[in-house]
């Protein structure tokens, strides 16, 4: 996946769509939503420009994942769009809108002066009047309890928001940056797209493929929990819905660097890397400094071996401040159950059925097992594999305790 940064470079002026509001500005969140995938920020309180304007300051970076390449024009997965959000529900904002003069409470008032001005015709209609302006009220009073409770209990809706608009409109697989400026209509009135009242606000749009996610120094090092060379089995995943997503097998040093963990890689590269011991080469591998090695561990128990991952939409409000990227991705599904392998919830677990064995609930069976290659460099390897015996519950096992002393 590649990934779709949309930040805010200015403030927004937010005047015009709460002229009518009779009580103070309301605080405000921005929603972006790409796709299906939406992101929202905090509620905010507005400040007073020297002009007297209402002026909402949104900062952070949404990032969003994206495909390999940019979708085409035409497709729902790539259009943006953006809108302004208030607690409460809707029509508890069409009543706010109406101002203080349209407020049912003045009701009888109208009614009084429309019946001095035309007795005949409102004499007859009085009645109804009277009803309709009790049953205003109610509806009025039955709204505004519904708001603030649907408020308390963190409900939104949206004030003003944009037209949908493509991101390749913008941004191609070449052209990799933009600024666009776009208008938010308020949606509380009925004619939602044909308001009056508006507010602008200016994005910039940054892409990046998956392929520059990862810098080139970081391809140069060993890879970090990576699949065994003469691995038994055939991994192969789908999602569960959408035909067009792929998925790639890869090592934990790649998504460390999509993750930004660059801190981290650099000190993996310089103290563990470049140490002439090798640690993470030769000494991890090669069989150790002595004559006899007798390995005992546990076998058969469902053990994590990898897991399917997704990049996560996400708000970045500090720089500095490190960020979950990735997330488990539970759309993700087995193309076959062969291998021994289970796949839920984004973990894919290795079990004794099918290949023949698995780990001890903790470590891999292939990490265990690779002790049997030290054989080959003329050490005496005798390894004895504990069936069902867990990880840490292995030295309360007793087999696990007549081995040791067997021996």
């Amino acid at each position: 996946e590649g990934v779709l940064e949309i930040t805010l470079p200015s403030s927004i002026d937010c005047s015009d769509l709460v002229r009518e509001r009779k009580d103070s500005p309301p605080k405000l969140r921005l929603a972006v939503m790409f796709g299906k995938d939406c992101i929202t920020t905090d509620f905010v309180t507005p400040t007073r420009s020297r002009g007297g304007k209402l002026m909402y300051e949104f900062g952070g970076k949404f990032c969003f994942p994206t495909p390999a390449n940019v979708p085409a024009s035409g497709s729902k997965e790539g259009t943006i769009q953006i809108a302004l959000q208030e607690k409460g529900i809707k029509g508890g904002k069409k009543r706010e809108d109406k101002g203080i003069h349209e407020s049912p409470l003045f009701c009888p008032l109208r009614c009084a002066f429309r019946v001095l001005m035309c007795p005949i015709k409102y004499i007859l209609c009085l009645p109804c009047t009277l009803v309709g302006c009790v049953l205003c009220t109610t509806v009025d009073a039955t709204l505004a309890t519904a708001n603030v409770t649907a408020a308390a209990a963190g409900a939104s809706t949206n004030i003003a928001c944009s037209r949908h608009f493509p991101m390749a409109g913008a941004i191609s697989n070449e052209k990799r940056t933009a600024r666009v400026k776009r208008t938010l209509m308020h949606v509380v009135e009925s004619a939602a797209f044909k308001s009056r009242r508006h507010a602008s606000v200016e994005v910039n749009l940054s892409w990046t493929p998956p392929k520059e996610l990862v810098k080139p120094a970081m391809r140069q090092m060993s890879p970090i929990a990576v699949l065994p060379k003469n691995t038994a089995y055939v991994i192969s995943v789908k999602h569960h819905k959408k035909k067009h997503v792929t998925y790639d097998i890869t090592d934990g040093c790649e998504l460390l660097a999509n993750e930004g963990m660059d801190k981290m890689l650099k000190f993996t590269k310089t103290n563990y890397e470049e140490d002439p011991i090798g640690p993470r080469t030769r000494s991890a591998l090669d069989a150790p400094p002595v004559s006899r090695v007798i390995a005992i561990f546990g076998i058969n128990e469902p053990t994590e071996i990898g897991a399917v991952y997704r990049r996560r939409c996400l708000l970045v409000e500090d720089d500095h401040k490190v960020e979950k990227m990735h997330t488990l991705d539970p759309s993700a599904r087995l193309v076959s159950g062969k291998g021994g392998l289970t796949l839920k919830g984004g973990v894919l677990l290795e079990t004794e059925k099918g290949a023949g064995k698995s780990g001890d609930g903790t470590v891999p069976f292939a990490s265990m097992n690779h002790c049997r290659t030290w054989a080959n460099d003329g050490c005496k390897v005798k390894v004895v594999e504990l069936q069902g015996a867990d990880h840490r519950e292995i030295l309360a096992d007793s087999n696990f305790h007549q081995t040791v002393l067997k021996h």
